[in-house]
């Protein structure tokens, strides 16, 4: 009955050991769940405060959050796209087309990612490879305005007038507040010599606080004869 009495005892000791070691096995998991979830929270964090340098034309301290975004979530396909137009806006082709690249790997569908991309290679003389990206970006996302607007700055290089107007229309039916589309439909409608739309779009891109350039606005004034 002794050794019996020890037996259980001992079978319940060991019950209980391998209880506390489960509990503490849990509590890890559940630790490293928390940091982990902590560490996603401050990845998102520097990648809205670098999209705020983005909006302030600050690219430089857009690329250390992005960065630092990326380091503490390495799947941020987002960050990576961020950081991409970053570098493009610096014109650090190379690195602006790999951080497309990855953040297309990590989400194929990622329709921004396509935009970066597609600007790349517009940029580097490659435009069969650039309006396929853009084609694909609007693919997988119609409501995406500014994969319109970039594919219609493409048609106005390209001189396809008619495409580029269609292209900056739909962009600007979809965010009227964006002064881009405007002045990039401005510049295929003055090559046609419909210089009434081209101002009209103008002011309306100067009204939404975009800029145009002087020497477009020079062509402009010569080509119509009249200063707005």
């Amino acid at each position: 009955g002794r050794r019996k009495g020890e037996k259980r005892e001992e079978e319940r000791r060991k019950e209980g050991e391998k209880r506390e070691e489960k509990e503490r096995k849990q509590e890890a998991v559940e630790a490293q769940k928390k940091g982990i979830e902590r560490k996603t929270g401050y990845a998102e964090a520097h990648h809205k405060r670098g999209r705020a340098h983005d909006y302030r034309s600050d690219y430089d301290a857009d690329l250390k959050d992005q960065t630092t975004a990326i380091e503490l979530n390495a799947k941020y396909f987002e960050a990576y796209s961020s950081r991409s137009y970053a570098h493009l806006q610096r014109r650090n082709f190379d690195a602006a087309f790999k951080d497309a690249s990855a953040a297309i790997e990590l989400n194929p569908r990622y329709a921004q990612a396509y935009v970066n991309r597609g600007s790349v290679s517009a940029m580097r003389g490659k435009p069969d490879m650039a309006l396929e990206d853009f084609n694909k970006a609007i693919q997988l996302n119609p409501k995406l305005s500014r994969a319109y607007t970039t594919r219609a700055a493409w048609y106005v290089k390209r001189r396809n007038w008619g495409a580029a107007i269609e292209d900056a229309t739909t962009a600007v039916e979809l965010d009227p507040n964006d002064p881009v589309p405007y002045y990039v439909r401005a510049a295929a409608h003055a090559p046609r010599g419909d210089y009434d739309s081209a101002w009209a779009d103008v002011k309306a891109c100067r009204k939404l606080g975009g800029k145009v350039s002087p020497p477009f606005l020079a062509k402009l004034r010569k080509a119509s004869g009249r200063e707005e």
